[in-house]
């Protein structure tokens, strides 16, 4: 089975003047196994401080939709 592939995001890569408390959200191709998708396995990265950002993942109920 191939691995599901990131559809679209939003905000988009590379988009600016998005808010610091913004939600973010990830749409697959394929249905993810919510027991996966966890804070853990899904990391938000500050590249400028070299250091991850703490957030809650959610799957949504058809495991094709993820909000950080």
């Amino acid at each position: 089975m191939a691995a599901p592939l990131l559809v679209s995001s939003s905000p988009t890569n590379g988009q600016t003047a998005v808010k610091k408390n913004a939600s973010i959200t990830l749409l697959f191709d394929t249905a993810l196994d919510p027991t996966t998708v966890t804070g853990a396995t899904v990391v938000l990265f500050n590249s400028a401080l070299n250091e991850r950002v703490p957030a809650q993942v959610a799957v949504s109920s058809d495991g094709l939709t993820v909000a950080i």
